[in-house]
Protein backbone atom coordinates (compact mmCIF):
# COMPACT_ATOMS: atom_id res chain seq x y z
CA UNK A 1 0.00 0.00 0.00
CA UNK A 2 1.36 3.44 -0.88
CA UNK A 3 1.87 6.17 1.70
CA UNK A 4 -1.09 8.23 0.49
CA UNK A 5 -3.56 5.37 0.83
CA UNK A 6 -2.13 4.45 4.22
CA UNK A 7 -2.87 7.97 5.43
CA UNK A 8 -6.42 7.84 4.09
CA UNK A 9 -7.03 4.52 5.82
CA UNK A 10 -5.79 5.62 9.20
CA UNK A 11 -7.03 8.07 11.84
CA UNK A 12 -7.29 8.29 15.63
CA UNK A 13 -9.57 8.49 18.68
CA UNK A 14 -8.35 10.10 21.91
CA UNK A 15 -4.70 9.46 21.28
CA UNK A 16 -5.18 6.22 19.35
CA UNK A 17 -4.88 5.65 15.61
CA UNK A 18 -7.91 4.46 13.70
CA UNK A 19 -8.27 2.72 10.38
CA UNK A 20 -10.31 5.12 8.28
CA UNK A 21 -12.83 4.16 5.62
CA UNK A 22 -15.94 5.26 3.80
CA UNK A 23 -17.95 6.40 6.80
CA UNK A 24 -21.49 7.80 6.57
CA UNK A 25 -23.80 9.33 9.14
CA UNK A 26 -24.05 7.17 12.26
CA UNK A 27 -27.63 6.89 13.54
CA UNK A 28 -29.55 4.19 15.40
CA UNK A 29 -32.18 3.92 12.67
CA UNK A 30 -29.50 2.59 10.31
CA UNK A 31 -29.50 -0.53 12.49
CA UNK A 32 -33.22 -1.17 12.39
CA UNK A 33 -32.71 -4.06 9.95
CA UNK A 34 -29.83 -5.42 12.05
CA UNK A 35 -31.54 -5.88 15.41
CA UNK A 36 -29.73 -9.20 15.87
CA UNK A 37 -26.34 -7.51 16.10
CA UNK A 38 -24.55 -7.45 19.43
CA UNK A 39 -22.44 -4.46 18.43
CA UNK A 40 -25.11 -1.80 17.91
CA UNK A 41 -25.40 1.86 19.06
CA UNK A 42 -26.51 0.87 22.59
CA UNK A 43 -23.71 -1.65 23.07
CA UNK A 44 -21.78 -1.18 26.33
CA UNK A 45 -19.28 -3.54 27.90
CA UNK A 46 -17.30 -2.93 31.10
CA UNK A 47 -13.98 -4.76 31.44
CA UNK A 48 -11.15 -4.72 34.00
CA UNK A 49 -7.66 -4.94 32.47
CA UNK A 50 -4.70 -6.84 33.91
CA UNK A 51 -3.41 -3.74 35.71
CA UNK A 52 -6.79 -3.10 37.32
CA UNK A 53 -7.87 -0.29 34.97
CA UNK A 54 -11.62 -0.33 34.40
CA UNK A 55 -12.60 0.43 30.82
CA UNK A 56 -15.86 0.72 28.95
CA UNK A 57 -16.19 -0.44 25.36
CA UNK A 58 -18.72 1.37 23.16
CA UNK A 59 -19.22 2.38 19.56
CA UNK A 60 -17.79 5.70 18.37
CA UNK A 61 -20.30 8.53 17.96
CA UNK A 62 -20.35 11.87 16.09
CA UNK A 63 -19.95 13.73 19.40
CA UNK A 64 -16.54 12.09 19.90
CA UNK A 65 -14.87 14.66 17.63
CA UNK A 66 -13.38 16.49 20.61
CA UNK A 67 -11.91 13.24 21.94
CA UNK A 68 -10.17 12.66 18.65
CA UNK A 69 -8.84 16.18 18.41
CA UNK A 70 -7.53 16.22 21.99
CA UNK A 71 -6.14 12.72 21.73
CA UNK A 72 -3.78 13.49 18.89
CA UNK A 73 -1.54 15.44 21.24
CA UNK A 74 -1.38 12.54 23.72
CA UNK A 75 0.01 10.04 21.24
CA UNK A 76 3.79 9.80 21.02
CA UNK A 77 5.53 10.70 17.76
CA UNK A 78 6.57 7.06 17.35
CA UNK A 79 3.02 5.79 17.82
CA UNK A 80 1.66 8.39 15.38
CA UNK A 81 4.15 7.26 12.77
CA UNK A 82 3.31 3.60 13.34
CA UNK A 83 -0.37 4.37 12.79
CA UNK A 84 -0.25 6.93 9.98
CA UNK A 85 2.94 5.74 8.26
CA UNK A 86 3.76 9.44 7.74
CA UNK A 87 4.47 12.32 10.14
CA UNK A 88 1.16 13.84 11.28
CA UNK A 89 0.30 16.04 14.25
CA UNK A 90 -3.35 17.08 13.85
CA UNK A 91 -6.70 16.17 12.32
CA UNK A 92 -8.71 18.44 10.07
CA UNK A 93 -12.43 19.08 10.51
CA UNK A 94 -13.20 16.86 7.54
CA UNK A 95 -11.08 14.06 9.00
CA UNK A 96 -12.90 14.37 12.32
CA UNK A 97 -16.25 14.07 10.56
CA UNK A 98 -14.98 11.12 8.58
CA UNK A 99 -13.80 9.33 11.73
CA UNK A 100 -16.92 9.82 13.82
CA UNK A 101 -19.88 9.94 11.41
CA UNK A 102 -19.84 6.26 10.48
CA UNK A 103 -22.64 3.87 9.53
CA UNK A 104 -21.65 1.04 11.88
CA UNK A 105 -21.91 -1.61 9.14
CA UNK A 106 -19.51 -0.80 6.31
CA UNK A 107 -17.50 1.56 8.51
CA UNK A 108 -17.40 0.32 12.10
CA UNK A 109 -15.51 1.88 15.00
CA UNK A 110 -15.25 0.66 18.58
CA UNK A 111 -13.63 2.72 21.33
CA UNK A 112 -12.45 2.08 24.89
CA UNK A 113 -12.83 4.86 27.45
CA UNK A 114 -11.69 5.14 31.04
CA UNK A 115 -14.60 4.17 33.34
CA UNK A 116 -13.37 6.63 35.98
CA UNK A 117 -12.81 9.46 33.50
CA UNK A 118 -15.25 8.81 30.60
CA UNK A 119 -13.84 11.69 28.54
CA UNK A 120 -10.49 9.91 28.35
CA UNK A 121 -10.17 7.55 25.40
CA UNK A 122 -7.81 4.61 25.90
CA UNK A 123 -8.02 2.58 22.72
CA UNK A 124 -9.88 2.04 19.48
CA UNK A 125 -10.53 -0.56 16.82
CA UNK A 126 -11.99 0.09 13.38
CA UNK A 127 -12.71 -1.62 10.09
CA UNK A 128 -13.89 -0.36 6.70
CA UNK A 129 -15.28 -2.39 3.82
CA UNK A 130 -12.85 -2.37 0.87
CA UNK A 131 -14.38 -1.19 -2.45
CA UNK A 132 -14.31 -4.07 -4.93
CA UNK A 133 -13.78 -6.65 -2.15
CA UNK A 134 -17.12 -6.63 -0.30
CA UNK A 135 -16.20 -9.49 2.06
CA UNK A 136 -12.91 -7.91 3.15
CA UNK A 137 -12.42 -4.92 5.45
CA UNK A 138 -9.36 -2.78 6.17
CA UNK A 139 -8.80 -2.85 9.95
CA UNK A 140 -6.59 -1.33 12.61
CA UNK A 141 -6.37 -0.97 16.36
CA UNK A 142 -4.37 1.35 18.56
CA UNK A 143 -3.91 1.90 22.26
CA UNK A 144 -2.77 5.00 24.14
CA UNK A 145 0.95 4.67 24.88
CA UNK A 146 0.59 4.41 28.65
CA UNK A 147 -2.07 1.69 28.29
CA UNK A 148 -0.06 -0.64 26.09
CA UNK A 149 0.93 -4.13 27.29
CA UNK A 150 -2.13 -4.50 29.54
CA UNK A 151 -4.27 -6.60 27.19
CA UNK A 152 -6.42 -3.79 25.79
CA UNK A 153 -5.18 -4.13 22.22
CA UNK A 154 -5.98 -7.85 22.09
CA UNK A 155 -9.38 -7.26 23.67
CA UNK A 156 -10.29 -4.57 21.14
CA UNK A 157 -9.27 -6.65 18.15
CA UNK A 158 -11.15 -9.69 19.44
CA UNK A 159 -14.29 -7.57 19.61
CA UNK A 160 -13.54 -6.18 16.16
CA UNK A 161 -13.37 -9.72 14.76
CA UNK A 162 -16.73 -10.53 16.35
CA UNK A 163 -18.33 -7.39 14.90
CA UNK A 164 -16.95 -8.17 11.44
CA UNK A 165 -18.20 -11.74 11.64
CA UNK A 166 -21.77 -10.77 12.52
CA UNK A 167 -21.78 -8.33 9.58
CA UNK A 168 -20.84 -11.11 7.16
CA UNK A 169 -17.20 -10.27 6.46
CA UNK A 170 -14.75 -13.08 5.74
CA UNK A 171 -11.41 -11.38 6.39
CA UNK A 172 -9.86 -8.36 8.05
CA UNK A 173 -6.78 -6.88 6.37
CA UNK A 174 -4.17 -4.86 8.28
CA UNK A 175 -1.23 -2.85 6.97
CA UNK A 176 1.56 -2.60 9.55
CA UNK A 177 5.04 -1.14 9.36
CA UNK A 178 7.64 -3.92 9.33
CA UNK A 179 9.34 -2.28 12.32
CA UNK A 180 6.18 -2.50 14.45
CA UNK A 181 7.02 -5.89 15.94
CA UNK A 182 4.51 -5.80 18.85
CA UNK A 183 1.58 -5.15 16.49
CA UNK A 184 2.68 -7.92 14.11
CA UNK A 185 3.02 -10.35 17.00
CA UNK A 186 -0.45 -9.45 18.28
CA UNK A 187 -2.21 -9.68 14.91
CA UNK A 188 -0.61 -12.94 13.80
CA UNK A 189 -1.65 -14.62 17.06
CA UNK A 190 -5.34 -13.76 16.93
CA UNK A 191 -6.69 -16.50 14.68
CA UNK A 192 -5.69 -19.68 12.82
CA UNK A 193 -4.85 -19.51 9.10
CA UNK A 194 -3.70 -15.89 9.30
CA UNK A 195 -1.89 -14.87 6.09
CA UNK A 196 1.20 -12.63 6.24
CA UNK A 197 2.70 -10.87 3.21
CA UNK A 198 5.80 -8.68 3.41
CA UNK A 199 6.24 -5.79 0.99
CA UNK A 200 9.32 -3.73 1.68
CA UNK A 201 8.71 -1.53 4.71
CA UNK A 202 5.18 -2.82 5.38
CA UNK A 203 3.56 -6.11 6.33
CA UNK A 204 0.05 -7.04 5.19
CA UNK A 205 -1.79 -9.35 7.56
CA UNK A 206 -5.12 -10.99 6.67
CA UNK A 207 -7.11 -12.42 9.57
CA UNK A 208 -10.04 -14.78 8.89
CA UNK A 209 -13.18 -13.94 10.85
CA UNK A 210 -15.29 -16.84 9.59
CA UNK A 211 -13.76 -20.10 10.74
CA UNK A 212 -14.40 -23.40 8.84
CA UNK A 213 -16.72 -24.91 11.46
CA UNK A 214 -18.80 -21.69 11.56
CA UNK A 215 -19.05 -21.44 7.75
CA UNK A 216 -20.26 -25.04 7.47
CA UNK A 217 -22.93 -24.40 10.11
CA UNK A 218 -24.25 -21.25 8.43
Amino acid sequence: MNRKRSLVLTGMLSGMALAVGMGTLFHARRFRHHAHLRYHPRYREDVTLRDGTRVRLRLIRPEDKRLLAEGMGRLSAESRYHRFHVPKTSLSESELRYLTEVDGINHFALGAVNRRYPREGLGVARFVRIPGEPQVAEAAIAVLDRMQHHGLGRLLFQRLIEAARERGFERLRCEVLATNTPAIRLLTGLAPQTVVRRDGTTVQIEIPVQFPEEASAA
